[in-house]
């Protein structure tokens, strides 16, 4: 009898043991430990114990709901990992928290991370991570925060961004993300600080739908045109939008305050209330108001026409991007090919056969 009571006993142990989170997401666990080499781990812990429960797992929180116990955290952020993200990061339903940062985790994220769809913190910084970020991203929902900075991360921003509704914070600094930001972020009504530093977008952001933004970084990227007037402008915490070195005209919801508040920009970046002011600002002719030459078009794509209206003839002609470099120069001709400059506002210099000087702003499409 009693031999067979211990026997008991050890059966419910070793029931209680493994039956705390689901096998699926015990053998996900364990994935994750042996494709980030697990055993040399900072700290390792307790995982991979056939006789120490899951909960005790270091980095890991599990909860009852509904009676079964489910992992919901997972921090392992600066503990040596190194390796790759499985696909069985996809396993765990109740997901709540997912840190990684600070490891060395090479490839790309996977897709089945849009499985984890309770997640609300998505911690994958400085992880040497590569390629784009995944579609499925957009599936997470429940997400309030994600940080993907300091990786290696390619291409654009996929538009299923805009399913994050919930979001308060986006931070994808420090990677190579290129293209324009899509609309759909606009979707983002709770946002509150976005960070897109040190990356290669470009193109127009228009932000103004964001009436909870309170902080933006978006500093070493080739913005154009940035539209932050979400009527939430002194509330801002910090905005930082310099060497965006095409970027002109930034909408704001008080120039005045902006001019004296918001410094981080370049010289040439701008701040106006209204499209209307933008455009007087980019009048072609602002430099000498004569009419001494004709430039079309003006915007242009590739071919620019320089016609002398007082009779006197073009001796020269120079093209400096806005910062003052100059990068070209013709000699006798009356039109330039502007084709493989970068989209952006240029000054043309004009010298004609009388030793008289002209400057002209003109934009490249």
């Amino acid at each position: 009898m009693k031999k067979q009571l211990v026997l008991i006993t050890l059966i419910l142990q070793s029931v209680f043991t493994f039956a705390q989170v689901p096998t699926q997401e015990r053998e996900a666990l364990m994935a994750l430990y042996n494709a980030t080499n697990g055993p040399n781990w900072t700290f390792p812990g307790q995982w991979g114990s056939t006789t120490t429960p899951v909960a005790d797992w270091f980095g890991i929180d599990v909860e009852n709901i509904a009676g079964q116990d489910y992992v919901t955290d997972i921090v392992l952020d600066y503990n040596g990992l190194s390796g790759y993200i499985p696909s069985d990061i996809g396993n765990f339903p109740h997901l709540k928290t997912l840190i990684l940062s600070a490891n060395i985790l090479s490839g790309n994220i996977p897709s089945e991370i849009g499985l984890l769809t309770n997640l609300e913190t998505l911690y994958l910084e400085g992880c040497q991570l590569s390629g784009p970020i995944p579609n499925e991203i957009g599936n997470l929902t429940s997400l309030l925060d994600i940080s993907l900075a300091g990786n290696q991360l390619t291409g654009s921003i996929p538009a299923e961004i805009g399913n994050l509704t919930n979001l308060w914070a986006l931070n994808l600094a420090y990677n190579q993300l290129s293209g324009s930001i899509p609309v759909e972020i606009e979707n983002l009504i709770n946002i509150e600080g976005i960070a897109l530093s040190n990356n290669e977008f470009s193109g127009e952001l228009d932000l103004s739908n964001l009436s909870n933004l309170h902080g933006l970084l978006l500093e070493n990227n080739n913005f154009s045109s940035i539209n932050v007037r979400n009527e939430n402008n002194t509330n801002f915490d910090f905005f930082n939008i310099t060497n965006n070195p095409n970027l002109i005209c930034v909408f704001v919801d008080d120039a005045s305050w902006s001019e004296t508040n918001w410094l981080d920009k370049d010289e040439t970046a701008q701040y106006f209330e209204t499209q209307t002011e933008c455009d007087n600002y980019l009048t072609v002719d602002d430099f000498t108001n004569n009419v001494n030459f004709s430039i079309y078009p003006n915007p242009t794509n590739a071919i620019v026409t320089i016609e002398s209206l007082n009779g006197n003839l073009i001796r020269e002609i120079k093209i400096f991007t806005i910062l003052g470099e100059q990068i070209k120069k013709w000699s006798k001709i009356n039109s330039i090919d502007i084709s493989n400059f970068s989209q952006g506002i240029y000054y043309i210099q004009i010298l004609d056969d009388k030793s008289n000087q002209y400057r002209y702003k003109i934009i490249k499409k």
